[in-house]
């Protein structure tokens, strides 16, 4: 019986893990408008961004700068912001 070598990344066959996340990130700052009090994202799943990425929030309207990843989920008194897109590397212009 002769054996393939799995396509495509991350696979099954390959060994490979996925950087796919589920959990939150808090949010460092919101762009044109600083450092928020006890802000985290709302839950997200399977999401590749990373810390230092700037991800949309429609509350408050734009993007905001993601922190640490945590997948414990944040206390009751944290505010959470509804995120969701591609990840950018800065604020809007």
């Amino acid at each position: 019986m002769k054996m393939g070598i799995g396509i495509g990344w991350p696979n099954n066959t390959s060994g490979g893990e996925s950087n796919l996340r589920s959990g939150w990130f808090v949010i460092d700052s919101v762009c044109g408008q600083g450092t928020p009090d006890s802000a985290f994202t709302d839950f997200v799943i399977n999401v590749d961004w990373q810390t230092g990425d700037y991800v949309y929030s429609s509350y408050p309207g734009t993007r905001v700068l993601l922190g640490n990843y945590t997948d414990t989920e944040p206390p009751l008194f944290a505010n959470l912001y509804p995120v969701e897109g591609p990840a950018y590397n800065s604020c809007p212009a």
